[in-house]
């Protein structure tokens, strides 16, 4: 049988390093970290993190906090690029529908690694059996998802324009629609689930 899930990961890995290329301007500057970070944080580190909770357990749910706290540091190193760079060229910050768009993606991803780890964490958590706040952090986490990427696609438009963006939308949209849709994704061959 074909690992679906492990095929994801590796194609979300693809996408993001394609991608992280294409976006970066020639000789690699300061800012080409912002896209790169971005990328990397919301699409493999969360992307994995997400498929590894969606096959459920103890120990796929330690790797997806593990996975997704390693995406929120990725995309706040990625915040912090581009708000330097801005200060550094002097200009004004949050003046578009893509800062906009990142900032409440960084914020929902960023509140959800907190309750994660205060309230559903599977050792210490105060409410890893409230059914009503696990849904709420995982359609939160689908909402942070879409606003990951259309985020990403507002930059990319910024930069590249209509026709580029549309050839991005495809398979970053098949990406982010197998990644946000509920249900689980087949994955053989994960570690022996204890609980």
């Amino acid at each position: 049988m074909v690992d679906m899930a492990r095929d994801l990961m590796m194609a979300l890995a693809l996408f993001a390093g394609i991608a992280a290329y294409l976006a970066s301007p020639p000789n690699w500057p300061w800012f080409a970290w912002h896209p790169a970070a971005m990328l990397v944080g919301f699409f493999p580190l969360a992307g994995s993190a997400i498929l590894f909770k969606k096959q459920g357990g103890y120990t796929n749910t330690k790797l997806h906090g593990v996975l997704m706290a390693a995406a929120v540091a990725a995309s706040l190193f990625g915040w912090y690029v581009i708000w330097s760079n801005k200060e550094m060229s002097g200009k004004l910050h949050n003046t578009s529908w893509h800062a906009w768009g990142g900032l409440l993606c960084l914020g929902i991803y960023g509140t959800l690694a907190l309750v994660g780890v205060v309230a559903l964490h599977p050792d210490f958590g105060i409410l890893t059996q409230h059914k009503a706040i696990r849904w709420i952090h995982s359609w939160a986490g689908r909402v942070g998802g879409v606003l990951a990427c259309l985020a990403c696609l507002s930059g990319w438009f910024n930069m590249k324009g209509a026709m580029s963006t549309l050839l991005f939308a495809i398979p970053m949209g098949a990406l982010t629609y197998v990644l946000v849709r509920p249900g689980k994704v087949i994955m053989s061959g994960t570690p022996a689930e204890t609980r």
